[in-house]
């Protein structure tokens, strides 16, 4: 039941992010994904999206569940985390608690 836009890397959620707070449609939750090869990953994107807006719903994904950032996310400023591999049922209630706050 949720809209989507997707990213290549942190960079390019960044801008999505701040053209759709400007469109006055922010984004209701964001899932960024921990290590981008190539790219801005998931925590630094993370800082940057705290700065833009200190409320932004955030998700972390990775297929590295030892990582610091997945074990104490709420450190990094994420609200949820969801391993990888997972199926789409599982990003939905991973998404719709974090945004309900619970």
């Amino acid at each position: 039941g949720y809209e989507v836009e997707l990213a290549a890397d942190g960079a390019e959620a960044l801008e999505r992010f701040q053209a759709a707070q400007e469109r006055l449609q922010p984004f209701t939750g964001v899932i960024l994904d921990l290590t981008v090869p190539g790219g801005m990953g998931g925590r630094e994107t993370m800082e940057r999206l705290l700065a833009l807006n200190p409320d932004v719903v955030s998700l972390v994904s990775s297929g590295y569940a030892e990582d610091a950032t997945m074990t104490h996310y709420q450190d990094y400023g994420f609200k949820g985390f969801i391993k990888k591999p997972y199926r789409l049922e599982d990003i939905g209630k991973a998404l719709h608690t974090a945004i309900s706050g619970g």
